[in-house]
């Protein structure tokens, strides 16, 4: 047993945590951004971004439209947030999950489920979203496919720019030893 350490050194394919609860590779480019072994990959499809370390998480510049991500560890899994930039950032943006051999995702209650053997093993949270000024903004995200499409309505809002959106993803272990991630969540 060794402390957990989450932060990140350079690996051959990108980075890794030093000790984290569960393994963990972020990648170099945005369409294969996040790696869970055994459990999901994440990447955006529609992106070829080079990514670079700031501070602990992994930063992609232009993903789209005026719109940046980060991607970086957690204690219970992994986060991913966007920055919306200006009112020509896109209303929808899509990851596509890989959940590996045997594994499903399922839509339930505004959250996408892996599932393996019939058993959960992790889960990506509705997401939240806030404005510049700390207001929040409805966001959703749904399932078609493989790709999960998280969408924020702010081009016909009274909104300030940038905006943060930011779904998390948390592993089934983790939830036997720690609050709930999904109450933890700011309400919008």
């Amino acid at each position: 047993m060794e402390p957990v350490d989450l932060d990140l050194r350079r690996s051959d394919s990108g980075w890794e945590p030093g000790n984290p609860a569960h393994p963990l590779r972020l990648g170099e480019r945005a369409d294969e951004a996040l790696a869970l072994p055994e459990a999901l990959s994440v990447g955006l499809p529609d992106s070829k971004a080079e990514g670079a370390k700031k501070h602990n998480e992994v930063f992609f510049s232009d993903v789209a439209t005026d719109t940046d991500a980060w991607f970086g560890p957690t204690l219970t899994g992994a986060r991913v947030a966007f920055q919306l930039r200006s009112q020509d950032s896109p209303e929808s943006l899509r990851l596509r999950l890989d959940p590996g051999a045997g594994a499903t995702l399922r839509e339930v209650e505004g959250a996408i489920e892996v599932v393996r053997n019939g058993k959960r093993v992790g889960s990506m949270s509705a997401p939240t979203a806030f404005d510049a000024d700390d207001e929040p903004l409805e966001s959703s995200l749904r399932l078609k496919g493989s790709d999960v499409l998280i969408d924020v309505a702010h081009r016909d809002k009274d909104v300030r720019y940038p905006l943060a959106l930011d779904p998390a993803y948390e592993g089934q272990d983790s939830w036997r030893n720690w609050p709930d991630p999904l109450r933890s969540v700011r309400p919008v």
